[in-house]
């Protein structure tokens, strides 16, 4: 439960790193102008992006059958990978369309 309701908590991130200063081009509104707020937000961001992702990566494994615990851990090591990779991919899209 826990775990699901700071999933959903950490979509708040990212309208308020839109309303920062980080861009010379403001298409949003810049209602936090200091840049301690802003590493402070990227700060949690990757701690909690950090803790959510290795209770995943630990659970999984513990949560199926004695046989398929080695393909569980191989399936979220790859999932992990595509994951970050198109996260990375769409990273670049969507700093094209704040530009």
């Amino acid at each position: 439960m826990l775990i699901g309701l700071l999933t959903i908590a950490r979509i708040a991130f990212v309208p308020a790193m839109l309303l920062c200063n980080i861009t010379q081009h403001h298409n949003f509104p810049v209602l936090i102008h200091s840049d301690y707020i802003f590493t402070v937000l990227m700060a949690a961001f990757a701690l909690s992006n950090g803790y959510l992702a290795n209770v995943a990566l630990i659970g999984a494994p513990r949560s199926v059958e004695p046989h398929e615990k080695e393909m569980a851990s191989s399936m979220m090591a790859a999932f992990l990978g595509i994951g970050l990779a198109c996260g990375s991919a769409i990273s670049l899209m969507i700093i094209e369309w704040i530009k």
